[in-house]
Formats: structure tokens, C-alpha cells, sequence
């Protein structure tokens, strides 16, 4: 087993040319980014994989170190434009201004209702009850300290349930 593991690390370390720390760096890059950026990424992990396939006769590795492929080249690219001496092409200033402007959205952080969504079992448990959207919001508020509007937790009912 151990030796598998080892030759599965070598093979990744071939094909990818990056180290366990390098990769480990680009998934933490990967993670911090927004889920446009991360889309964009599994798009070009789609091209990777097929530049991989004619070039790398390892199959069982071929996901994985497109995927690393994908992170790190635009990695580079938002790296490559953070340098004081930057010479970029035409192109490539054209697609770091695209990835920009994707990097730059963020999703709105709405801490209450994802708290509703961490309790929904309770919301689910009190409607099948008969309980009214007014008393959850007090059943919310005396249990679980979280203070939310009986509408608010109506209009994510009838997002999540009467759709």
C-alpha cells in the first residue's frame, strides 16, 4: 500500500512538476476564491485533462493533475500581474482584467439565514406540527437565540419547500 501511495506521489510530481506543498498551496488558493473563479477553473481543468490524456499514459492520475493544472495556471496568471515589472500581452492583459473583474464579485454574507439554514430541521419539524411561522420565530429566539423574522423564514419555507 505505502509503496502505491509513493508511486502515485512520484507520477503526480512528474506530470504536474509540483510538490506536495505547491499543490497543497494551490487547493488554499482554490478554496479562497469565488464560485466564479472556481467554475472558470473546472473549465480549464477540461481542457487540461485532454492535453493530459494523449500526453500521459497514467490514468489513474489524469483528474487530479489537470485539476492542479487548471489552479495553477491561473495562479500564475493573477501572480504574473502582481509583479512590478510586468510585460503582459494584449491577451493576457484581456484575460486578467476578466479575471478581475470575476475575483472582485463576492457573495453576499447573510449570517442569519444561513444560521436558519444550519436549523432548518427545526423549521421542518415545527411546520409539520402545524406550528405558525410566528411561533417558530419565537421557538428560534428562545431555544437557539437567533433572532429572524417570522417572513424571512416564510419566504425561505417557500423557496425551500413549495417550489
Amino acid at each position: 500500500m505505502k509503496n502505491n501511495i509513493d508511486t502515485i506521489e512520484d507520477n503526480m510530481i512528474i506530470t504536474t512538476k509540483l510538490s506536495y506543498k505547491e499543490r497543497k498551496k494551490l487547493v488554499y488558493w482554490f478554496n479562497k476564491q469565488n464560485i466564479l473563479i472556481q467554475l472558470d477553473i473546472f473549465k480549464e481543468q477540461k481542457n487540461q485533462y485532454f492535453k493530459l490524456k494523449s500526453e500521459v499514459n497514467i490514468e489513474s492520475i489524469i483528474s487530479i493533475a489537470s485539476f492542479y493544472l487548471a489552479i495553477k495556471k491561473f495562479y500564475t496568471l493573477e501572480q504574473d500581474f502582481k509583479k512590478k515589472n510586468k510585460s503582459l500581452s494584449i491577451e493576457d492583459a484581456a484575460k486578467y482584467s476578466n479575471f478581475i473583474i470575476k475575483q472582485a464579485k463576492r457573495a453576499r454574507k447573510r449570517p442569519k439565514l444561513e444560521r436558519l439554514r444550519d436549523l432548518w430541521s427545526v423549521v421542518v419539524k415545527c411546520r409539520k406540527d402545524n406550528t405558525s411561522f410566528l411561533k417558530i420565530q419565537d421557538i428560534l429566539y428562545n431555544k437557539y437565540k437567533l433572532k429572524i423574522s417570522h417572513t424571512t423564514i416564510h419566504k425561505e419555507w417557500q423557496r425551500v419547500c413549495d417550489v
